[in-house]
């Protein structure tokens, strides 16, 4: 069974137009999540501070629990926060702490 995730991306335009695009793994627009069956939490924010929007998915089913996604200019870049297996539910935020 091939799983892959799916991000839409908002892009807001200055006349208020708003475009969308459909990113996916199975198109290689990102590495493929892990092999959960349960991706229950997201989080969309630049965590780096370069400038770019990252995301971050929990899965609750298969380790790695935690993986981020950063973006770079060529695409992304797929690092595995948490190795281990983990009951993450549902939700996430994200916030500047400091500064």
């Amino acid at each position: 069974m091939r799983l892959s995730a799916s991000l839409l991306v908002v892009l807001a335009c200055s006349a208020a137009q708003v475009s969308w695009k459909h990113l996916s793994s199975a198109a290689a627009d990102f590495p493929a999540p892990n092999p959960g069956t349960q991706q229950t939490a997201s989080v969309v924010c630049d965590f780096d501070g370069d400038g770019l929007n990252d995301f971050a998915i929990g899965e609750r089913t298969a380790a790695p629990a935690v993986v981020w996604y950063r973006r770079n200019p060529s695409g992304w870049v797929r690092h595995v926060l948490e190795a281990g297996a983990l009951r993450v539910e549902a939700g996430g935020a994200c916030a500047d702490i400091d500064g």
